[in-house]
């Protein structure tokens, strides 16, 4: 997975390149078989690797599920309403955000847990 200012990078370059569909802020659901669309634009299989990554990464992001959750369609590249987002879609975004917000909550345990024993001071440790 790239590092976050790789996927700042890409998001930013889908941005430019798809003014109307593709926003870091306020992120739009896409069509169906946009991926394929945006995939078929160029020709060479450098770009192709990006494209592909930069789509997943801004996919994958919460604000994306949730715009999926929230809207009522989905959007085309010219950021025109196509594809009406199904309850069977939404339900699916749901369960994704959900597991988005337990992997983060396991990961933020994680993160304290081990900054306490970071901080356990060696006069506790017997001899």
């Amino acid at each position: 997975m790239p590092t976050i200012k790789k996927r700042k990078i890409l998001s930013n370059y889908l941005a430019e390149r798809w003014p109307e569909t593709f926003n870091y802020n306020e992120p739009k659901p896409l069509d169906i078989g946009t991926r394929e669309k945006i995939l078929a634009s160029t020709e060479s299989e450098d770009e192709k690797k990006l494209l592909m990554t930069a789509i997943n990464a801004y996919c994958r992001r919460l604000p994306y599920i949730l715009s999926i959750i929230n809207h009522t369609y989905r959007y085309d590249l010219n950021g025109n309403e196509s594809q009406l987002i199904t309850d069977k879609e939404k339900a699916h975004a749901l369960q994704h955000q959900a597991n988005v917000k337990a992997k983060r909550k396991i990961k933020l345990r994680n993160r304290q847990k081990q900054k306490k024993e970071k901080k356990t001071p060696l006069t506790n440790i017997t001899k």
